[in-house]
């Protein structure tokens, strides 16, 4: 994971993984899921991606910083 975030509407909190991985993660019960896989969105073609954040919209839109090589 490279970062973590809590939103107020949600139950557990979100953790984004370097390879662009979206979890949801359960701290009471230890469970996790996964939201998004980071190849739904990173074209893995391009090279090594580095996500490195995100964060909410008022909408509730969620944007994801990430940076990949193109060789």
């Amino acid at each position: 994971p490279v970062r973590m975030a809590k939103r107020k509407d949600m139950d557990g909190m979100l953790v984004l993984a370097a390879d662009g991985a979206i979890w949801k993660f359960d701290p009471a019960n230890g469970t996790s899921e996964l939201l998004v896989a980071g190849n739904a969105y990173i074209d893995p073609a391009l090279g090594s991606p580095s996500t490195q954040g995100f964060c909410w919209a008022d909408d509730g839109r969620l944007y994801i910083s990430c940076n990949q090589r193109n060789a």
